[in-house]
């Protein structure tokens, strides 16, 4: 049983379609039970890839990964927004999210941590009349 509602997840989709309106950018989320690997990152990267986040023109999606049960979660980038944001920024992201989520606060840390990525997206990937979502914007589940 996942820490989501239909309702929460819901909000949550129209969370990340609302944060990619300013950018070329995309946002998946990704929720599974368990880690199935004691590197998360790991789990994240290889997420990342069965989704096709890889594909993007720019390399600029971002995969929100979250094993609710292990307590793990990962914020991974694809090239071209790491080289532009920095590993402050991610170290930021998931810091504000981890205080979140320790304090059972689960969608308003994701919708939080969903509006800053989409605010980064835009500032460096902004949208632009020839640009077209990429990637589905369901949330994936494991």
């Amino acid at each position: 049983m996942s820490i989501f509602s239909e309702t929460d997840l819901d909000f949550l989709k129209s969370c990340i379609e609302k944060a990619e309106k300013s950018t070329s950018g995309e946002i998946r989320l990704h929720l599974e039970q368990i880690c199935p690997s004691d590197l998360p990152e790991r789990r994240a990267q290889q997420i990342f890839q069965e989704l096709g986040m890889t594909q993007t023109k720019q390399r600029n999606a971002i995969l929100i990964y979250l094993a609710y049960e292990s307590k793990k979660f990962v914020l991974w980038g694809d090239q071209g927004i790491h080289d532009r944001v920095g590993q402050k920024f991610w170290d930021q992201q998931a810091h504000n999210l981890s205080a979140q989520m320790k304090s059972g606060n689960y969608v308003l840390g994701m919708q939080s941590v969903i509006e800053h990525l989409g605010i980064a997206l835009g500032e460096f990937f902004p949208w632009d009349d020839s640009d077209e979502n990429e990637l589905d914007n369901s949330i994936s589940t494991g």
